[in-house]
């Protein structure tokens, strides 16, 4: 198996292996075109690309790490294989003459395995590491319609009716619901005391960590004592379960 350095006339193939990768996510961001571009061009990135049978096998972006000249950061590996992640991996030690690399894993893919072999732990931040803001959380719900129906729909919820109130406190949601789909959701007054109404309470800065994040509606209130779920507990954790997102931004620490 070839690994070399991409060039500009690989940038469709890139694209299509980090495609693949992140398809199994629940939430997933690419690289725009632009970004792609970039990152070709950046004097600290490096993208390298497998060949198998002069035909694109996967790929990884490798990032000097800050203060050591002689040791690369490992990312946005997209191996379909065990044998391309391998691959991909002895390239990034061959460039620093064996010194240490560090590897931001993708723990659902071959990558993982990889390390698990070598005894290697993934490089990089915890997965509450993100920065998310959500302007109107009642457009966002809206949005996400047809997300919040299959997942209704899927669940013990799925042949009820009803409606369900979640509070932001200044502002509410009121999610109405019917034959195992989210039919309407309409802004409504703040409400302080939601739970008391038969609601759940979500403070506006978990918001996005309730409706991306990894934590899920239970573990969120678990830890945070101003998000409330009552009696809505398993209606609020079918609706937002715990997520597993695969984000390509252009900063690799």
């Amino acid at each position: 198996m070839l690994v070399r350095r991409a060039t500009g006339d690989d940038l469709p193939a890139l694209q299509a292996l980090q495609e693949e990768a992140q398809r199994g996510a629940d939430v997933a961001m690419p690289h725009s075109s632009h970004m792609w571009r970039w990152l070709m061009k950046a004097a600290t990135v490096e993208l390298r690309i497998a060949e198998e049978g002069g035909m694109p096998a996967g790929m990884s972006r490798l990032k000097r790490a800050p203060g050591a000249p002689d040791a690369l950061v490992v990312a946005e590996v997209a191996a379909p294989t065990v044998e391309v992640a391998r691959a991909l991996l002895a390239d990034a030690r061959s460039l620093v003459g064996g010194s240490a690399i560090s590897v931001v894993d993708r723990p659902a893919g071959a990558l993982a395995h990889v390390l698990a072999e070598v005894g290697r732990h993934s490089y990089g931040g915890g997965a509450d590491e993100y920065l998310i803001r959500v302007a109107d959380p009642v457009v966002l719900l809206d949005a996400l319609r047809p997300t919040l129906s299959a997942r209704l729909n899927a669940s013990a919820f799925g042949r009820g009716s009803g409606e369900l109130l979640v509070s932001f406190y200044r502002r509410s949601a009121v999610l109405r619901y019917e034959g195992g789909a989210v039919t309407h959701v309409a802004a409504a007054p703040g409400e302080q005391a939601p739970v008391s109404e038969g609601g759940a309470g979500v403070p506006p800065d978990l918001v996005a960590d309730l409706v991306f994040g990894p934590h899920g509606a239970l573990e969120l209130e678990a830890t945070h004592a101003d998000l409330n779920l009552g009696r809505q507990r398993a209606l609020m954790e079918t609706l937002f379960p715990p997520l597993r997102a695969d984000i390509l931004v252009f900063y690799i620490d």
